[in-house]
Parts: structure tokens; sequence; C-alpha cells
């Protein structure tokens, strides 16, 4: 189960019951399977429904690129080549996607928006996603993850060249 899953399920749990089952009504059968599971080991295990657990869980690498300011993220990007500028504002709807683009200088944004539209494959995203937080939070990858990161970049590079 992925630490995203996790928190949601936390999340939920810390609703209040008819707020819980409004929510999971919401969802696909295949999302809310996995999260009514969890929120069964929660009921289980007597994790109190308590929003401040929710806000005392520490971050994933994504949360914490969620969390990262435009101008941070921006200042992480600027020596990228403009595909993989492209590929990280793709993928996922970062909260600093839109403000990053338009920051971008004039003769980089076509290029970067062109790049967007490029498919992110899973293992790509994960790498980058180690990348991105390995220079958000130095020391935050383990340094097998950060070799494997850059060989992963460079071969993307080396493909978008092409």
């Amino acid at each position: 189960m992925s630490d995203g899953r996790r928190h949601a399920a936390l999340m939920l749990h810390s609703l209040a019951e008819d707020d819980r089952r409004w929510v999971l009504q919401q969802l696909p059968g295949g999302d809310r399977a996995p999260l009514e599971t969890l929120l069964g080991e929660l009921l289980e295990l007597g994790i109190p429904a308590d929003p401040s657990i929710v806000q005392a869980m520490p971050l994933d690498a994504a949360g914490r690129i969620r969390a990262a300011s435009a101008r941070t993220i921006r200042a992480l990007l600027q020596r990228e080549p403009d595909a993989i500028v492209g590929a990280c504002l793709a993928m996922d709807a970062w909260p600093w996607r839109d403000a990053v683009l338009r920051k971008l200088p004039s003769e980089r944004r076509a290029p970067v928006a062109a790049a967007m539209q490029r498919p992110v494959t899973a293992k790509m995203r994960d790498t980058l996603i180690a990348l991105l937080d390995a220079r958000l939070v130095p020391g935050s990858a383990r340094p097998s993850a950060r070799v494997l990161a850059k060989r992963a970049i460079e071969r993307t590079r080396r493909l978008w060249r092409r």
C-alpha cells in the first residue's frame, strides 16, 4: 500500500462518519476498496479519529515537492533541458505548475509546454521525483537512488535529443 493511500485513509478516518461515507461514495470502486480496507485496519487497531495525527505525519517525497514554492522549484529546474522541465511539470497537478511555467523565460515557454504533452511513464515519474527531492532536501535520497536517478535522467536526455 502506498504512503499516499495510508495518508488518505488517516485523513478519512479523522472525519465525521457521515463525511467519511460521502467522500468514499464519490470515489470509483478501484480507489474506494483499498481505502476501506485501510480504514478497517485503523478501527481494528483502535487508532483514534484525531486530525492532529494526520497533521503530524511527515510528507513523502512528492508531498515535499508539492509543498515547495514555485520559486524553489523554478530554481531547481532552471538549468535542466526543456524536455525534463516539461516532464516535471506534467507528471502531476502540482499547485505551482502554472506559476513556474509563466515565470520561465519567454523563449523556453513554448518548448516546455510542448514537452508537457509527452507521456510521463511511472518509472520516469519516480525517477524525477527522487531527483527533485534529492535537490530539495539534500541527503533525503539514498546514494543508490541518487545514482539511479542521475542515470535515468541522462538516458532520458539522450532519448529526447534524438
